[in-house]
């Protein structure tokens, strides 16, 4: 994939989310799980995975962050759909997405970045943005699952 100064994805995601004071509480084939802290005695998942080069060579990387589980070939109300698309238009950082993985499909806020000229505060404003909007959803849905 992508250059990222002669770092591997791994080796990349680590220095950062050390430097920022993170933790990282799983690696999987896809995806670099990181815990923090989301004030009030919460906390929530941040999912950062490689999402393929751009048309310039660039590794692109998603930093997404799951509010909900969707039970298989749920939709979601059009009430709740159209929230959401509203809600895109004020998230400065992402957007809401449905993430399908292999235990499922999840409701999630997603950003995505150049790997390559990321900087350290990007990443983790990034990584804190979509995490709190995350926990605010699953606030509003009366759950803390992730």
């Amino acid at each position: 994939m992508g250059e990222l100064n002669g770092m591997d994805f791994d080796e990349f995601v680590e220095k950062i989310v050390k430097t920022v004071g993170m933790a990282i509480e799983q690696r999987t084939e896809n995806y670099v799980t990181i815990v923090g802290s989301v004030g009030d005695g919460r906390k929530q998942r941040v999912w950062i995975r490689p999402l393929g080069l751009d048309y310039q060579n660039r590794l692109i990387i998603g930093v997404m962050s799951p509010a909900m589980v969707l039970v298989a070939g749920q939709e979601l109300a059009k009430g709740i759909a159209n929230s959401l698309l509203r809600d895109n238009s004020r998230i400065i950082h992402g957007g809401w997405a449905i993430e399908s993985t292999k235990e499922g499909d999840y409701l999630i806020v997603k950003d995505t970045l150049i790997a390559n000229t990321t900087e350290t505060a990007e990443l983790e404003a990034s990584m804190t943005a979509v995490a709190i909007v995350a926990d605010e959803m699953e606030k509003r849905l009366q759950q803390d699952v992730f």
